[in-house]
């Protein structure tokens, strides 16, 4: 956001024009227009711009609750991430900075299981569900389906495991399972069923730091 002004009972906003597209189109879209090549390097620097985002939300006590792929957009030029979309946002409790009561919300295909099972139990008053770590879990299946180019869930015949993931069985993305070390060594801790045993996001940022000099050095492929 650039300015903010009012006007009568409106909000004008004045925001940064990003010339590019959203990661789901420039993943899966078939319009060659949204189409980009990304090396590994730079695939890495879009996951830093990405954790750097979530990093500063989460030190400023929000929480996003709708990290994905549509939701963060890839400048053409400069390959800059920005992530947008706050529209879910909430700033968490003060009084309790690990938990914010509030409905359940997101979208269910990046959404955490333990935020899968409250919505479908329904949520005792008072209980909170979300937390910084789900939106660790939404960070990590994004990343996932960026540093791999495939949908996080795949396709038939494995679409009966989303299907028990959204009914509350706990499933890792099968996308995890075929992705190379590096990955799997980063992305499977954001994937843990206990959301207290899932990295922060300054602590992702420092592994994915680790990255880059060996992917250049391997031909940045």
């Amino acid at each position: 956001m650039m300015a903010l002004s009012y006007k009568d009972k409106e909000t004008l906003l004045v925001m940064q024009l990003v010339e590019g597209s959203n990661l789901k189109d420039l993943l899966f879209s078939d319009n060659h227009r949204h189409k980009m090549s990304l090396s590994k390097a730079e695939k890495v620097q879009i996951s830093l711009g990405i954790l750097q985002a979530i990093r500063y939300l989460h030190e400023s006590k929000i929480l996003h609750l709708d990290i994905k792929p549509s939701n963060i957009i890839v400048e053409k030029l400069g390959k800059k991430a920005y992530l947008c979309d706050l529209g879910f946002a909430h700033m968490e409790s003060l009084n309790s900075p690990k938990a914010s009561s509030l409905s359940v919300r997101g979208t269910r295909y990046y959404m955490p299981p333990e935020c899968l099972k409250a919505s479908r139990r329904g949520r005792d008053p008072g209980e909170s569900v979300m937390t910084s770590a789900s939106d660790i879990w939404s960070l990590g299946c994004t990343l996932l389906e960026l540093l791999t180019e495939k949908p996080l869930w795949g396709i038939a015949p494995h679409s009966y495991l989303l299907t028990d993931h959204l009914n509350g069985f706990y499933n890792q993305p099968p996308v995890l399972r075929r992705a190379d070390s590096d990955i799997k060594r980063i992305m499977r801790p954001c994937l843990r069923e206990e959301p207290n045993e899932r990295p922060s996001a300054a602590e992702l940022m420092n592994r994915f730091q680790e990255l880059p000099m060996r992917i250049c050095l391997s031909g940045n492929e």
